[in-house]
């Protein structure tokens, strides 16, 4: 472990994170400190350090730099490669990196109840716990819209893909984006309402024949139901 090249990734600190979150076992914190104990709030420095300490018993990271026992929703402290932290620099910087991205996506929100209300003090949202029971960032559905999209009956996944990740770009402010990605999902439904009046008229077994003029023969039903 010592002489690991590669730091971790965004998206591994991310899982990380997100699972250390979710984490109610009392051996990755010196303290035997988890989330759920404080009603999944704490500080910054509480989720970096048992997010550290995840990765120590995953083996991703070293333990040659003892985790520091500190009290919950303390302040914190500076991070320094190989003084105070198994984290390398890098990683570091990722950690605040992916903190952000929780907090952009609606999964945190600073404060914490009988605390403060600001930063590092953070609480995880209602749409945040969903998300760490899933380990994945979830789109952030404010209205309920993607949940009467599913409650459709026999809605095709890949629309119901394409208007996730079109709730996915209208959060990020890429609305052309998500214009597009709607639109992906109308194309789907139209290809499958061709599909199936295709099948339809398959199924018929009336003949009909067109004009002269006109560029398709073949099996078609004339009856209106």
């Amino acid at each position: 472990m010592e002489n690991r090249i590669l730091p971790l990734s965004t998206y591994v600190i991310k899982n990380l994170m997100l699972e250390a979150l979710d984490y109610t076992e009392s051996d990755i914190d010196p303290a035997g400190n988890y989330f759920k104990q404080y009603g999944y709030a704490g500080t910054q420095d509480d989720l970096f350090r048992l997010t550290e300490g995840l990765a120590i018993k995953k083996g991703l990271v070293s333990d040659n730099v003892p985790l520091n026992r500190t009290a919950w929703g303390c302040f914190g402290r500076n991070l320094f490669e190989g003084y105070n932290t198994n984290f390398k620099r890098i990683e570091i910087e990722r950690l605040f990196e992916t903190f952000g991205i929780l907090f952009n996506q609606n999964i945190i929100a600073q404060g914490m109840y009988r605390n403060s209300s600001f930063f590092p003090f953070f609480h995880v949202t209602d749409h945040g716990l969903e998300c760490i029971k899933q380990k994945e960032i979830l789109p952030y559905d404010f209205d309920g819209y993607l949940s009467q999209i599913r409650n459709v009956q026999d809605i095709d996944r890949w629309v119901l893909h394409y208007m996730s990740e079109a709730v996915r770009c209208f959060n990020s402010g890429c609305y052309n984006a998500a214009t597009i990605m709607i639109g992906l999902s109308a194309e789907k439904i139209v290809l499958d309402l061709i599909e199936a009046f295709k099948t339809y008229l398959k199924n018929k077994k009336t003949r009909l024949t067109t004009r002269n003029n006109f560029s398709y023969q073949g099996d078609c039903d004339r009856q209106v139901e």
